[in-house]
């Protein structure tokens, strides 16, 4: 079931890097992302999404999300070691 959810979740957010204009008439600015990107804005922000999406289902169809949560958390752990 999640191989399923996965190539779902790569094909719609393939569809809005494809058609990322079509995305920005539907889904309005974002004012967050007009603010954090100086250049395309809500455009920039589509496809940040879209391309976070598509690796996160990735991660998810591979079963490798606790690999790749130590992989993020990696620098955290030396900075502040956990006390038992």
């Amino acid at each position: 079931m999640r191989y399923f959810f996965g190539i779902l979740a790569i094909a719609v957010a393939v569809l809005l890097l494809r058609y990322n204009e079509q995305a920005y008439r539907i889904f309005g600015r974002w004012n967050w992302a007009e603010k954090m990107f100086t250049s395309g804005g809500t455009r920039s922000g589509i496809k940040l999404v879209a391309i976070v999406a598509i690796i996160l289902s990735i991660v998810f169809m591979t079963d490798t999300v606790n690999q790749f949560r130590d992989l993020l958390l990696a620098p955290f752990k030396a900075a502040a070691p956990i006390v038992r």
